[in-house]
């Protein structure tokens, strides 16, 4: 992960990290920062809070990684609607 000349990180933020989760992710972000090495993200989380009652990303990442994820990147949102409510089949098991 450090050294690896294309990194992505998908849904950043997922999940509330553990402390060691946390670490480990700083160190990857912050390694790969230093490098100059290209690291895309993906995330469901915003910058700005639009709801009282909903994290944004540096609720979930802390924030000295969201502000090392800021300098490093570009941001791009996507939007549209939930593909996983508006698929129509059944769930193959």
């Amino acid at each position: 992960m450090l050294t690896a000349e294309i990194l992505v990180l998908d849904e950043l933020g997922a999940s509330k990290p553990t402390d060691w989760v946390r670490d480990t992710l700083y160190h990857i972000i912050n390694s790969r920062y230093n490098q100059n090495k290209t690291t895309i993200f993906t995330t469901n989380f915003l910058d700005t809070r639009v709801d009282p009652t909903m994290d944004i990303l540096e609720d979930r990442v802390g924030v000295s990684i969201r502000s090392r994820i800021h300098q490093m990147c570009r941001t791009i949102v996507i939007k549209g609607d939930d593909f996983r409510e508006t698929f129509d089949q059944p769930r193959r098991v």
